[in-house]
């Protein structure tokens, strides 16, 4: 027993690179994710281009049958156009992912769509977040989507949307809006966007989702991962 708890011990830390649609996360207070399977080296860029003109961008990583990972061109969404929910209120329209993102690399047999990054404008109104959340709009598509994992990005850092192991609940109803019904709540509590996502990371794997979330958009360029936290495990 002792030497097996050793091994363990000095056994190297799994790194992601979702190859399957769900991961296991119980318990685990962060995530080591590969920077290339998360385009990780693109975010910066994406996120400062987002905000001079706030229009979102967007890139999809895929993987070949030999394992070999292909990552698209940044792709630019519309900045002026707005689309209106349930209270007819204005709100950004979403990032549309391209039918062929390789072009015409994306007709290859055997190539899958593993994970999707977009950034989000902060506009000045919200120039007092560190940070926002994933959308209602990311969290549906994501939903209803064949990719593995989602990414979202703006000036406070990285958030990743994962499928989990077990499904605790029902899945998601098209018609709830979580994020939003989560900000209103945190927001008569005077809480904060760090908050918001807490909340959202301890209400969505009822729903077989996992929520992690990074403030860094430059990783250590000599490590190859990308460590995301479970947001209740930060200050």
């Amino acid at each position: 027993m002792e030497r097996e708890g050793k091994e363990a011990a000095l056994a190297p830390p799994r790194i992601e690179d979702f190859s399957t649609k769900r991961i296991e996360i119980f318990g685990k207070g962060s995530l080591l994710v590969d920077k290339e399977v998360v385009a990780a080296d693109k975010w910066p860029g994406m996120v400062a281009a987002t905000q001079l003109d706030f229009r979102e961008r967007g890139i999809v990583v895929s993987r070949r049958s030999n394992g070999k990972l292909m990552t698209s061109k940044v792709f630019e969404g519309l900045g002026e156009r707005f689309d209106y929910d349930n209270r007819a209120r204005k709100i950004p329209s979403s990032f549309s992912l391209p039918l062929l993102p390789h072009g015409a690399r994306s007709l290859l047999p055997k190539i899958k769509d593993i994970v999707v990054v977009h950034s989000h404008p902060m506009p000045p109104e919200v120039d007092h977040l560190q940070t926002t959340a994933i959308s209602d709009v990311d969290i549906h598509s994501f939903i209803n989507a064949d990719y593995n994992a989602l990414v979202m990005v703006d000036r406070g850092g990285a958030h990743l949307l994962v499928r989990v192991g077990h499904l605790l609940g029902d899945i998601l109803p098209a018609e709830r809006n979580i994020v939003e019904e989560t900000i209103e709540a945190v927001s008569q509590e005077r809480g904060g966007a760090r908050d918001v996502i807490k909340s959202l990371a301890t209400q969505l794997p009822s729903y077989g989702l996992g929520y992690f979330y990074t403030p860094t958009l430059s990783p250590d360029p000599k490590e190859g991962y990308v460590k995301f936290y479970n947001p209740g495990t930060l200050r």
